[in-house]
């Protein structure tokens, strides 16, 4: 089966050399695409480019983004061909600078950044992918087991996916993946092996 994953975090420019962006590194989704591969499926990877790992698969193709709407228009350019799986794990940026500057904003002067959010990705995937099978990722710094569990409902049920793999602090150690009940995982093999038998 054809599976798109994403990874890594998107960059949003502050000006022409500084970027607002987050601390993922691509690695979740890198060894996600790893194992699909190994399983014989056909990966199609969407990686950001300040990614700091990569695949080890030479068999997967990937294709850069950068900024929240340059990912997006990489998944609307792959759903051209028919994908059976949506691996949603690209850590999205909330917000953007409302107006890039131009040039190098002058470090001796002081600079309020004025903020906007982005596109949320995950609520069009679902129009754009009417019969995939959509996971997406809850990753919470802060909350309870509850509240975790409460907002990967909310974004399924929002978002029109078929689960979502919740981590992060706020879930605690290893993964769920949320469908009717949360399936805990202990490690990053039995979280693939779990995604991996959805495509049975």
């Amino acid at each position: 089966m054809h599976c798109l994953v994403t990874a890594g975090a998107t960059i949003e420019p502050i000006d022409e050399v500084r970027l607002l962006t987050n601390r993922s590194t691509g690695r979740l989704g890198c060894k996600l695409a790893d194992t699909l591969s190994q399983a014989n499926h056909k990966v199609t990877l969407l990686l950001s480019e300040s990614a700091q790992k990569r695949p080890s698969s030479k068999d997967i193709q990937i294709h850069p983004f950068t900024t929240t709407d340059s990912l997006q228009r990489q998944i609307i350019d792959k759903s051209k061909t028919e994908v059976a799986a949506f691996f949603h794990v690209a850590a999205v940026s909330d917000f953007r600078p409302e107006a890039p500057r131009k040039g190098k904003v002058d470090s001796n002067t002081p600079h309020t950044l004025q903020l906007v959010p982005t596109t949320k990705i995950i609520k069009s995937l679902r129009n754009i992918f009417p019969s995939t099978l959509l996971i997406g990722w809850k990753y919470e710094a802060e909350g309870t087991l509850d509240s975790i569990r409460t907002k990967g409902v909310k974004q399924m049920k929002q978002c029109k996916t078929d689960g979502c793999v919740l981590n992060g602090p706020a879930y605690g150690t290893g993964y769920g993946l949320l469908r009717e009940k949360v399936h805990h995982c202990n490690s990053e093999h039995e979280l693939f092996t779990r995604l991996i038998t959805l495509l049975s």
